[in-house]
């Protein structure tokens, strides 16, 4: 499979091969992570949104105050908005995965944050102009466990090849 990194404007787009298994997993992951950093590739635009090379990355939360019981859906959009078709790949069936945390401490009592990856070799396509969409429906509070009400923060850690690193958004449960 042949890989395109995400590319910073100034840089002539960089293919990377990429072959089963972990061996040839880690040498991309490396090479690709490696080439990242040289270009000073993410331009920081805030935490929920920013872009790296010709990847628009956003996190959108349906709702900025909840109470418990409530739901609310956390929605990444990774945007293609250079003109050549862009891949991610990962060792794991997911995307990402997310959280909920108050500080540095990851918050129990809600639902939908707490699930298992297929360790898989995956790849996503996102064609010039399209955009990659993953929706995460959480539960505020569950049967066993309350939420108190405060400041917190839904964090999505990107799980792919090359590093997205993490998008936050804060919400408020009253």
């Amino acid at each position: 499979m042949v890989m395109q990194s995400v590319t910073a404007e100034r840089i002539r787009p960089a293919r990377v091969i990429v072959r089963m298994g972990t061996v040839a997993q880690g040498i991309a992951a490396a090479l690709v992570a490696c080439w990242l950093l040289a270009v000073g590739c993410a331009d920081g635009v805030g935490p929920n949104e920013r872009q790296i090379g010709g990847l628009q990355l956003a996190l959108e939360l349906t709702r900025d105050t909840v109470t418990e019981g409530d739901t609310l859906v956390a929605r990444a959009i990774l945007k293609n908005v250079v003109t050549d078709t862009l891949w991610l790949g990962s060792g794991n069936s997911c995307l990402a995965f997310v959280g909920v945390f108050k500080g540095d401490n990851r918050q129990p009592g809600f639902e939908g944050t707490d699930y298992a990856c297929l360790t898989v070799v995956t790849s996503w396509v996102i064609t010039p102009g399209d955009s990659l969409v993953q929706d995460w429906q959480i539960g505020v509070g569950t049967r066993n466990r309350s939420v108190a009400a405060g400041d917190y923060t839904f964090r999505v850690d990107f799980d792919v090849t090359p590093e997205l690193g993490s998008l936050e958004q804060r919400f408020v449960v009253r």
